[in-house]
């Protein structure tokens, strides 16, 4: 398994009906504007949910991914496991 199977097992994306996997945001990422480049827009909270949205949603699981691994790549490239889970 790879740290970004291992994100996205523990954000529940492997779960049906779980917010990342609604979002096509295998990461559970916050949105943020740099996601623009992914198709990320803010998610849509489906009605009778009480959570208020903050999430990236994705149009495609491919662009979730890629968004996840751009992420790790750049913000926290050379960091260590333990380091990284700080920030």
């Amino acid at each position: 398994m790879t740290i970004i199977q291992a994100i996205a097992e523990y954000e529940g994306f492997n779960e049906p009906g779980t917010r990342a996997q609604r979002n096509n945001n295998p990461g559970d990422l916050d949105l943020e504007p740099w996601m623009a480049s992914f198709g990320a827009v803010l998610e849509t909270i489906p009605p009778g949910i009480h959570e208020q949205p903050r999430f990236a949603c994705f149009p495609t699981v491919d662009q979730g991914w890629a968004a996840l691994r751009a992420l790790l790549t750049t913000d926290y490239l050379g960091m260590t496991v333990a380091a990284a889970f700080d920030k």
